[in-house]
């Protein structure tokens, strides 16, 4: 279910990502350039070398103008 980005209103989708469990934001859209899968168990996966399957996903931190306000500090 695709939301909206509350800086920039571009859809959005929320994944967990697998590894870290943490909470991604993605662009609604696929992209060439994506680097996320969104596997059959709705988890996220970073996608690295040669598979690049489609549909892939770039993480909306990439590409929001406003992500900076949006980021946890560590």
């Amino acid at each position: 279910m695709a939301h909206l980005c509350r800086s920039c209103k571009k859809p959005i989708v929320w994944v967990q990502m697998a590894k870290s469990g943490k909470k991604n934001p993605l662009d609604a859209t696929p992209s060439p350039e994506g680097n996320i899968a969104i596997g059959a168990d709705g988890l996220g996966y970073m996608v690295t070398g040669e598979d690049r399957t489609p549909p892939l996903y770039l993480s909306h931190f990439a590409t929001c103008p406003n992500s900076q306000q949006h980021r946890k500090e560590k």
